[in-house]
């Protein structure tokens, strides 16, 4: 699966018109998307993406218009199934991706349990009340997302160099973690 990720730790650009969202995504889909006879300059010659994941950590505007004109491109498609996806940090609703959350049908969401000392995976305690609530995302996500469907992933670093403020487990942590997890219907796997 090859996902075209929107945002990240560098991204500053802050967003878009909406009229700008809405053309943006649909100048990617054409590059990355299925291929069209028109003519149209393509980084990968005929090789598709399998979908697009928002992880905007800083806020950018109208960000919902542009989520939704993939999503309806990629429900005319009769041939390929598509993702979009969504990868915010632990709080709900984020900041910058919440209104992606609650404005896109989102068929996975990556929640990022690593860089929040009080939240992430180190903070679950096997059958006590923990810092780890993939209950509360589970429940949120569920009573504010247009997406029903969906499926979260635990988005686990895979190594402490990768998120050195706090987040790494182990693996018979993160096998715990999984355990504890699997109870909830929107429980997708993990990321590492």
């Amino acid at each position: 699966t090859i996902m075209f990720s929107i945002g990240g730790a560098t991204y500053t650009e802050g967003g878009f018109s909406e009229p700008d969202a809405i053309n943006s995504a649909s100048t990617i889909w054409q590059t990355f998307g299925p291929s069209n006879p028109e003519p149209w300059h393509r980084s990968f010659a005929d090789a598709v993406i399998n979908g697009f994941n928002f992880n905007s950590e800083f806020p950018a505007t109208n960000m919902p218009a542009f989520g939704n004109r993939p999503r309806k491109l990629m429900n005319g498609q009769q041939d390929r199934a598509f993702s979009l996806t969504a990868a915010p940090p632990y709080s709900f609703p984020d900041n910058n991706v919440g209104n992606v959350l609650k404005n896109v049908q989102l068929d996975v969401i990556f929640v990022q349990f690593h860089n929040n000392p009080q939240y992430g995976l180190d903070a679950f305690t096997y059958g006590a009340p923990t810092g780890f609530k993939f209950d509360q995302w589970d429940q949120q996500a569920r009573e504010e997302s247009v997406s029903k469907n969906f499926k979260m992933m635990v988005d686990a670093p895979g190594s402490q160099d990768v998120a050195p403020s706090s987040g790494y487990v182990d693996a018979g942590q993160l096998g715990q973690i999984v355990e504890y997890s699997k109870r909830f219907s929107s429980m997708g796997g993990v990321m590492a």
